[in-house]
């Protein structure tokens, strides 16, 4: 359904074989079942249509039932983690992983070493990157699951795959190649979306970092905290 409705939003056109089809079904007797798949809710198909549009779009929504599905964020990680396949030999515990945990755990009080071990399996994403992946994927500019594939699949400047082509023995992903993944690829839809003021912001406070001299760090630093407050 979200094909569809990703057509209608770029070409202008009706999408009024829905509203039919609601209330053929809802005068079956039971008889008939529309299940539409989307990838987003169905408001944000619409959201660059004028405001008349927008309005007819929620009539045809209010005829639906939603049935959301999201997966927390520790599924997520599993997901991350059954996704990425490397050499045993390859697979250690950063240093940082347990932190992680454990700061991730305080907050939302999941089993902290279930959380390790899982975050492990993630290399070679730094474990930030690993926890940032999830909560990105679900911003308006992204579609769930889907992103998260993508992102590991993506041979996009920055991406993973790009990353995988050149990467040292023992280098991982780190938090400031994923801002620059997301600013190279992503900002332009990113500054559409409800976080557009926040990430503005956010690239004003590193382009200062970045104008400081020997500052090569502390924009490294700056860079994985500001993909967190900006999304």
């Amino acid at each position: 359904m979200g094909k569809f409705l990703e057509g209608a939003a770029a070409d202008n056109s009706d999408i009024y074989i829905f509203q039919q089809l609601a209330e053929l079904a809802a005068r079956s007797n039971g008889r008939l079942i529309v299940v539409g798949v989307l990838h987003q809710a169905f408001e944000e198909y619409a959201h660059r249509l004028g405001r008349e549009q927008r309005d007819e779009w929620a009539k045809i929504q209010g005829r639906f039932i939603d049935l959301v599905v999201n997966t927390s964020g520790e599924e997520q990680l599993e997901i991350l983690a059954r996704a990425i396949e490397s050499d045993g030999h390859a697979k250690k515990v950063m240093p940082s992983v347990p932190i992680v945990a454990k700061c991730i755990s305080a907050n939302r009080r999941n089993n902290e070493k279930s959380l390790t071990a899982t975050l492990s399996r993630c290399w070679p994403l730094n474990p930030v990157v690993a926890a940032l992946l999830g909560p990105i994927s679900r911003r308006r500019f992204g579609q769930n699951q889907r992103s998260l594939f993508g992102f590991l699949n993506s041979a996009e400047p920055n991406g993973f795959q790009d990353f995988l082509r050149d990467a040292a023995d023992g280098e991982i992903y780190s938090p400031d190649r994923l801002w620059d993944y997301l600013r190279v690829n992503l900002e332009s839809s990113i500054l559409a979306s409800p976080d557009g003021h926040r990430w503005s912001m956010a690239v004003e406070a590193i382009e200062r970092c970045e104008s400081r001299e020997d500052a090569d760090l502390h924009v490294q630093l700056l860079k994985g905290p500001c993909s967190h407050r900006a999304l």
